[in-house]
């Protein structure tokens, strides 16, 4: 039974991980609750705090085996383009504390939660983990940071022998995520849903509506996250993602069959962000592969699940 602390451990995907991790291991959890949607879990121990503050890292950093590093500002397109040096400094600070202590403490691996964002200029898909040495690095300064994270692991690694896995989930959803009070603070289906029950007959769409994203539960992404544990998964990375991609259009008509199939939705586009990528779409044969994982829940039923959830706790 090992010691495995969750930074970030009581945001959205924290909470499913120390759910699953608690059946075989002990589980801590620091988070500075900053953002609004967290909340302690039933599982794990949890200690209240920012990490980047070396007094509490200390404390939470002592005995553990594994660190997975969630812990970073979010990445919702209008909230980053709202506060893009918050996005760069806060995280470069978190990044700078979980990794001095990881190597500090003699954490054994640290699995850092990327994001496909790191390739938003790719050119290339299905994206395969290799491209990141050809892609552009990210404009955006979410995107920017989780590659700057990235680098971290790789010198932490060559410097100091910090074994690392870093996991790069497409867009995360499942029951659990609410949506924010300004549009764009949240993820694409929860803020969907929300204009889509707040709206009568049209919605606002950022951009054309012709941008494709791929999704994963959080579950599925929890699976893949702990079978990184693995002593034989080491200095290596994995794309985790959804098999199929969709269009923003295509999710509103998704969502709006759910909410009310019978009613009619005019969509009005509105412009965009400079940064909003045009494509996502990860190829993800590699943790399949090696991890052995496949994506369980279907993206038609987890949609389902999740917006049915929704319509009952929007309000």
């Amino acid at each position: 039974m090992s010691n495995i602390l969750i930074t970030g451990g009581c945001g959205f995907v924290g909470r499913q991980l120390a759910k699953d991790l608690s059946k075989n291991h002990n589980v801590f959890l620091v988070d500075d609750l900053s953002n609004k949607q967290s909340f302690k879990p039933k599982y794990g121990k949890f200690v209240r705090g920012d990490i980047s503050n070396q007094k509490l890292a200390k404390k939470v950093f002592k005995n553990i085996d594994y660190c997975i590093a969630l812990a970073s500002r979010k990445g919702a397109i209008g909230y980053v383009n709202r506060h893009p040096t918050e996005i760069l400094t806060l995280n470069n600070n978190i990044y700078n504390s979980t990794f001095n202590n990881c190597v500090k403490f003699n954490v054994k691996k640290i699995i850092f939660i990327s994001s496909s964002m790191v390739f938003e200029g790719s050119k290339k898909f299905p994206t395969p983990e290799n491209y990141i040495s050809e892609t552009a690095v990210p404009l955006s300064p979410f995107g920017l940071s989780k590659y700057i994270g990235e680098m971290y692991c790789k010198n932490y690694y060559k410097e100091f022998g910090l074994k690392y896995v870093i996991i790069r989930p497409s867009n995360v959803y499942g029951i659990g995520e609410k949506p924010e009070k300004l549009v764009g603070d949240s993820h694409v289906i929860p803020d969907i849903t929300k204009k889509i029950l707040k709206s009568r007959n049209t919605i606002e769409i950022l951009g054309n509506g012709k941008q494709t994203r791929c999704f994963i539960h959080v579950e599925d992404l929890s699976d893949a996250i702990v079978k990184c544990l693995s002593k034989k998964i080491v200095n290596t990375d994995f794309n985790v993602g959804g098999a199929k991609e969709f269009s923003i259009n295509q999710i509103v008509d998704n969502i709006n069959n759910i909410v009310s199939p019978k009613k009619k939705l005019k969509k009005i586009y509105v412009k965009s962000y400079l940064d909003d990528v045009k494509r996502q779409f990860m190829n993800c044969s590699k943790a399949k592969k090696e991890l052995k994982w496949k994506e369980d829940i279907h993206f038609k039923d987890g949609l389902k699940s999740m917006v049915e959830w929704l319509i009952m706790n929007i309000k």
